[in-house]
């Protein structure tokens, strides 16, 4: 086990949790708690890795520790997707703060392990939609495609009008997520994009949406900015 952890590779760790397992769960589960306390960086960040992947509940706890004095953000990270496996819902305030105030890792699974336990932290996406940093604006907008939420939509759509294209174009792959016919008119509009892969990304969720409305304009803009006849499926 101490090499699959060293390893750093995840199909690695897995076959070696499969082997383990089959002669000795709780020891497997004693050994990987051991094992976040060791000095090196790789074993640590694999270890918290790990005790998702177990299922073990009794792993909440010592996780939930490594948030909390864990220095290495990446770490940190792993705790909190293993935290989202094993349906820690007493640890969503927890991984409410590590979204709001964590470096780039640590947010990015933080939101993913409250999207496991169906906690989508609405108000502090909202917030960072507003940020300078066009990184988080980004992230707010990834997880807000993902989460499923309707609420989110209006949000999203306010993505389709932000000053940086990568920003408008997670917007607009995110819309075609919802398939709601409320984005089909904002979508056209970023046909026009000057940013390429927003209009690309504008045309593949026109597509799934499948709103008649949309045939032309992606016709259109397919032949005039791709040199391409259309390919998607549009219902009319």
């Amino acid at each position: 086990m101490q090499s699959a952890l060293a390893s750093g590779k995840i199909g690695v760790l897995s076959d070696a949790i499969t082997s383990y397992k089959k002669r000795s769960a709780s020891g497997l589960l004693a050994h990987l708690l051991g094992a976040l306390a060791q000095p090196n960086h790789t074993v640590r960040a694999m270890s918290a890795c790990a005790l998702g992947m177990l299922g073990d509940p009794r792993a909440i706890e010592p996780l939930i520790l490594v948030i909390t004095s864990e220095q290495d953000d990446a770490i940190r990270a792993r705790a909190a997707e293993s935290l989202g496996m094993l349906g820690a819902h007493g640890a969503i305030p927890l991984l409410e703060a590590g979204f709001n105030s964590g470096g780039p890792d640590l947010r990015q699974s933080a939101i993913l392990a409250l999207q496991r336990l169906g906690s989508i932290p609405l108000a502090a996406l909202q917030r960072n939609l507003v940020s300078k940093e066009y990184s988080l604006r980004a992230e707010a907008v990834l997880a807000l495609g993902e989460s499923g939420d309707l609420r989110a939509l209006p949000l999203l759509l306010t993505a389709l009008e932000d000053p940086d294209s990568t920003v408008r174009r997670h917007g607009a792959c995110a819309l075609g997520q919802f398939r709601d016919p409320i984005a089909v008119e904002p979508l056209i509009h970023r046909l026009t994009d000057p940013g390429m892969e927003v209009a690309w990304c504008a045309i593949h969720s026109l597509g799934v949406i499948g709103d008649g409305r949309a045939v032309g304009w992606v016709i259109s803009a397919r032949c005039r900015r791709f040199r391409a006849p259309s390919t998607i499926r549009i219902c009319t």
